[in-house]
């Protein structure tokens, strides 16, 4: 027994001796290399020229150019992490999604690009909303609403998603999608009344009382004397607002004690954009 534990010893000391033996020669003694993250972030440093270039392209009104760029990044089955920088100087670098950057730059094309736009990706936008209908697949209008954001189909998508929400219970997943269609001028000049209607309401219960009143100020102006019909029932104006005043918003609370806050899961926490800091600072 002696012998085998001095045998031991002897290994354990040969092992540590080439532990150190291996370690640079200007490392500590006690030198530890850090460990590998367990789940690496996708962060791709060469993307971020892609984007800029696709930025510089819808400024100088080059919708081909920067759509070529844009839309493979919309297209791709998996996303990616981008570092952009924000701000003025000096501009701290935030680590956002690649598709949600290049929607966000899709947001704000004129009339002229999303006329190009639509001529470009309308036809397969069309085709997955035929798709999505024919099938009754809620995931199918989502991919038609992220992958196509300033086409046609992609509105009607919004407006099916935003519908089914607000029926399901979930003002806060309804107010996102009512909002991403009033947020485009255009869209929301062709949103028709019952839909202004709802996204009030949608707002209303998701406590965004400033696009509540937004949504009813259209809703007031292409609404007539004939008023709306709204779940078989014709209302007048008045009618409407005696009913969205009775519209509370859900309760809010600092406490988080169950998933998603409250038992029909549309809690909404407050968060903000991730902004990496170094350790070493």
């Amino acid at each position: 027994m002696v012998k085998a534990l001095a045998r031991l010893s002897v290994v354990f000391a040969v092992i540590a001796v080439s532990a150190f033996a291996i370690q640079p020669a200007t490392a500590h003694p006690f030198y530890w290399p850090q460990p590998t993250p367990l789940f690496p972030l996708p962060v791709r440093e060469d993307v971020r020229p892609r984007l800029d270039a696709a930025r510089v392209a819808l400024e100088k009104e080059a919708w081909a150019e920067a759509f070529d760029i844009l839309q493979p990044v919309l297209d791709a089955k998996e996303d990616l992490l981008v570092p952009v920088a924000a701000g003025a100087a000096p501009r701290p670098v935030l680590v956002v999604s690649a598709q949600a950057e290049a929607r966000r730059l899709l947001s704000g094309l004129p009339a002229a690009g999303v006329k190009e736009y639509e001529q470009r990706y309308g036809k397969a936008a069309r085709e997955r909303m035929r798709e999505a209908t024919a099938k009754d697949r809620l995931d199918i209008y989502r991919e038609v609403a992220c992958r196509f954001p300033p086409s046609d189909a992609a509105a009607e998508a919004l407006l099916v998603l935003g519908n089914d929400a607000l029926e399901q219970g979930d003002p806060v997943l309804a107010a996102a999608c009512f909002g991403k269609l009033l947020g485009q001028i255009q869209r929301a000049d062709q949103l028709a009344p019952l839909s202004l209607y709802r996204a009030a309401v949608a707002f209303r219960k998701s406590g965004d009382q400033v696009r509540a009143q937004d949504a009813w100020k259209r809703l007031g102006l292409k609404v007539g004397k004939d008023g709306l019909t709204v779940d078989g029932r014709k209302q007048t104006l008045e009618d409407l607002a005696k009913e969205l005043d009775k519209t509370a918003p859900l309760p809010g609370t600092k406490d988080w004690p169950i998933y998603r806050r409250n038992p029909s899961r549309t809690g909404q926490g407050i968060g903000g954009n991730f902004k990496p800091v170094p350790a070493w600072r």
